[in-house]
């Protein structure tokens, strides 16, 4: 009987075909182990941020008849008149309550001078001082003040001399 030949695969065939299938089994089962992953989304709306007005900056009554006066209207309510005898009347600074999103920070600005007018169209330039530039919102009241300070000059014309200014208020 003849004798049949048997072919073999050489060393480098089989080691192949090892790593072939080492690779095909790793691959495979990367694959087959990756799945869908999950995720989520969120937002959070805040409430509008606003100011409202509680009481106006007052410098109050200001003789300036024989010589200037300065009054100064700081943000935590103190006083300063240059002649005492010449300043009446209550003075005080604005209030301004704001309201928005509890936890979170507001800033705050104004502008650094106001002109006030009479009737007659005289006018007066006071500076504004704000108390703080930025807030952290708490639950219920929220207040910010403002100063000011005036120099009246002597002579000045009488009458009652007004202003409005504006407050920007803007989440930080």
């Amino acid at each position: 009987m003849p004798r049949q030949r048997t072919r073999s695969c050489p060393r480098t065939c089989v080691g192949a075909a090892h790593l072939f299938l080492g690779l095909c089994g790793i691959l495979g089962a990367t694959a087959a182990s990756a799945g869908p992953a999950n995720s989520g989304a969120s937002v959070t709306i805040l409430m509008p941020v606003t100011a409202h007005e509680e009481s106006p900056l007052a410098f109050g009554s200001i003789d300036a008849t024989t010589s200037a006066v300065v009054v100064t209207v700081r943000p935590d309510g103190t006083v300063q008149c240059s002649v005492a005898s010449s300043c009446k009347g209550s003075a005080a600074p604005a209030i301004f309550s704001l309201t928005g999103t509890p936890g979170d920070r507001v800033g705050v600005s104004v502008t650094d001078h106001v002109t006030l007018t009479s009737a007659a169209g005289d006018s007066l330039i006071a500076t504004l001082a704000l108390a703080g530039s930025e807030i952290d919102l708490a639950p219920g009241a929220n207040r910010v003040a403002i100063g000011g300070e005036i120099t009246v000059p002597a002579g000045q014309s009488p009458g009652q001399y007004e202003a409005k200014f504006d407050i920007n208020v803007s989440y930080q």
